[in-house]
């Protein structure tokens, strides 16, 4: 029995050394894939002259980053056009945007589908007691609609011999109007006349007593709409203050850092940290540099003397004779333009990173310099 459970345990132990191997097998696999494997890059650069305007130096431009890493494992792949900007990331040949989109949306089905079925004994319940309320209304109103129709009737019949009774008193009052009118006429023209001089007296006293005394209400609301354009033309100029402070403690602690790190750097007792980070920079241009440059330009400056000293100052650079570059100058032109196209290729390894960032951290000189600047900032 004992010899059972010792091999037992042993072979779970077994089984969980594997697997710790296994793991810690993968992570040095994956931590040597990110050290040694290089993550490529290639830019292309493309830029039209445009035939109706010809001025086109920057209109029609094209530009192109593709990145990718193990066997294009992982892809990226970024434009850039007259259209606007448009990425694409794959991984394993999977597009992660469309991936993250069907996941999005199996979580918002199953959240539908949760909601629908909350919702779905609740609904039922209303609709049995909405049936059963229906039932109610009809079985009540049966009897009233009964009455309904014979009242109906008898209504009718009234309405009719009331409209007969005044149409009778109508005509009998016509008459009696028409033998008041001529005297009543003659009445209304003497008190019109009469309130019209009354309403402009009154007029004229309410103007004068207008004159000398305002109303205190009208008053107050004046300064309660004076008050408030003041105070909101005040609290916009304290915002605007606000602001234009906080943008000068801005470029004052930018200032003061921008002095800081001059000081360090141009300080006789950091040379040999500026001399050491200076060599560390230049390693990691040279490392990370393009490895494949090609060009095929073609441009004018609207006046043959300034495209003449540009394209002498670029053969001042012996790396143009050592690159593929194909550069024409168009001297008989009068507009502006840049045509062409720049393609770039290189590589960037993360071991170079580790290496440069160990050898700085090594250096005493240049750890002091970076805790001096953190002391200070």
């Amino acid at each position: 029995m004992i010899k059972a459970v010792g091999l037992f345990l042993f072979m779970v132990l077994k089984i969980l050394g594997w697997l710790l191997l296994t793991l810690f097998i993968l992570l040095i696999a994956m931590l040597l894939f990110v050290l040694f494997v290089p993550v490529r890059y290639r830019i292309m650069i493309q830029n039209e002259r445009d035939a109706a305007s010809g001025n086109s130096l920057v209109k029609n431009i094209q530009a192109q980053a593709k990145v990718s890493w193990l066997l294009h494992f992982i892809h990226i792949n970024l434009n850039y056009g007259p259209k606007g900007f448009t990425n694409e990331i794959r991984a394993a040949g999977l597009d992660v945007r469309k991936v993250l989109a069907g996941f999005n949306k199996r979580r918002e089905k199953k959240q539908n589908r949760n909601r629908a079925a909350k919702e779905e004994p609740d609904s039922g319940r209303r609709t049995d007691t909405t049936q059963s309320m229906s039932e109610q209304t009809i079985d009540s109103l049966e009897p009233d609609a009964k009455n309904q129709t014979i009242n109906t009737a008898e209504l009718e019949e009234n309405e009719r011999s009331v409209s007969l009774n005044e149409n009778i008193s109508q005509s009998k009052a016509l008459a009696e109007e028409a033998k008041d009118e001529n005297v009543s006429q003659s009445k209304a023209l003497a008190e019109e006349a009469k309130d019209e001089t009354e309403i402009l007296e009154s007029k004229i006293i309410d103007f004068e007593k207008n004159k000398t005394s305002k109303d205190p209400k009208k008053r107050r609301k004046k300064k309660n709409i004076l008050s408030e354009l003041y105070s909101g033309i005040q609290k916009k100029l304290y915002a605007i203050k606000n602001a234009i402070t906080g943008i000068r403690t801005k470029l004052s602690i930018i200032r003061e850092k921008i002095h800081m790190l001059y000081g360090e750097i141009t300080s006789p007792g950091n040379r040999n940290a500026v001399s050491h980070l200076w060599k560390e920079l230049c390693y990691l241009v040279l490392k990370y540099k393009p490895r494949k440059v090609s060009a095929e330009l073609a441009f004018s400056l609207a006046d043959p003397a300034l495209t003449g000293e540009v394209l002498g100052m670029i053969s001042m650079f012996p790396h143009v004779y050592r690159s593929p570059y194909h550069i024409t100058a168009d001297f008989e032109s009068d507009k502006l333009y840049v045509e062409g196209e720049l393609e770039l290729q290189g590589k960037v390894t993360g071991y170079v990173m580790v290496m440069i960032f160990i050898r700085l951290i090594r250096d005493k000189d240049c750890m002091a310099v970076f805790r001096r600047i953190m002391g200070k900032s």
